[in-house]
């Protein structure tokens, strides 16, 4: 990849991700995990909304900057990407490939893509809503060669367009302080980055552009790895009480034994009112309750 920026107008490539949320669970069928068709939206991954929200805001401080969004597979959520546009890219870019494929190999492509495009600085979400596997930013920076940071929150460019310093999430609240030559693949969360709601102007503008397709059929990789199957994952233990105090040492044993599950005694009443009542005061005589209830009155 060219590394020599200097001089040029810096291009900016953020990878942004269709994905298909599932909001909540209305369905019937257990076949279908009790989804139906209103229970999902389609948006754009709230990670890379964050990092096009962090390219609009190194080109607003920068007139040299040009922003391009890129997006791979079929157009899932094209509204949603046209937003893009309307806050204030200059162009959109895609991979029209359909059949699902494996991080390794998406990364060879968008590769591919990003090395058309000459950029200097390619910008992508840490994670995914829908997967969250958390590998494309890293695997793009091992193909281009690139340095690479995670957990970006803050950008500022040098004037001539050849280095970065970037503020990170170190961790429990941490803030860290990097130094890094362009170009350069930079993760972002959502923390801390949204897009500003886009005006009218902007939806008309974004409705008038056309999208341009990356059409890369030869010279992409083969899956290295191969999916097996998949499993769900083991159910969490569930909590027991611990036995009381109260109780003699043997019970205690007991409880522990059984899981601390103590079995409940009781006896379902059924009949005419009349014997109900019955019943229940009979109950209550033999436990002590009324008993203790004339008592308390002084009967």
């Amino acid at each position: 990849m060219d590394s020599s920026n200097k001089g040029r107008a810096l291009k900016i490539v953020v990878c942004v991700k269709q994905i298909s949320y599932v909001y909540s669970r209305t369905g019937q069928d257990p076949e279908t995990n009790f989804v139906t068709g209103l229970d999902q939206v389609s948006r754009i991954n709230p990670c890379d909304e964050a990092g096009l929200a962090l390219a609009l805001k190194v080109k607003s401080l920068s007139r040299s900057a040009e922003v391009i969004v890129l997006t791979f597979g079929p157009f899932r959520a094209e509204r949603e990407v046209r937003l893009c546009l309307a806050a204030g890219a200059d162009g959109i870019y895609q991979i029209p490939v359909d059949e699902p494929i494996d991080p390794w190999v998406k990364s060879d492509y968008l590769t591919k893509a990003i090395e058309q495009l000459n950029a200097g600085l390619i910008l992508c979400g840490e994670r995914s809503l829908d997967t969250g596997h958390g590998q494309i930013a890293a695997l793009l920076a091992h193909r281009l060669g690139v340095p690479f940071i995670s957990c970006v929150r803050e950008i500022s460019i040098s004037n001539e367009c050849d280095h970065i310093t970037v503020q990170r999430s170190g961790g429990r609240g941490t803030r860290e302080i990097l130094h890094c030559s362009l170009p350069a693949v930079l993760s972002t969360s959502e923390e801390g980055n949204s897009l500003a709601a886009v005006s009218y102007v902007g939806k008309r503008r974004a409705a008038t552009l056309s999208i341009n397709k990356i059409l890369l059929t030869n010279g992409v990789s083969k899956p290295v790895s191969e999916l097996i199957r998949v499993f769900p994952p083991r159910p969490r233990a569930k909590w027991s009480p611990v036995p009381g105090p109260h109780l003699d040492a043997y019970y205690r044993i007991e409880q522990l034994l059984a899981g601390s599950k103590v079995e409940k005694k009781g006896k379902k009443l059924d009949g005419p009112p009349e014997d109900l009542v019955k019943e229940l005061i009979s109950f209550l005589e033999n436990h002590g309750f009324l008993a203790r209830r004339k008592q308390d009155n002084g009967t």
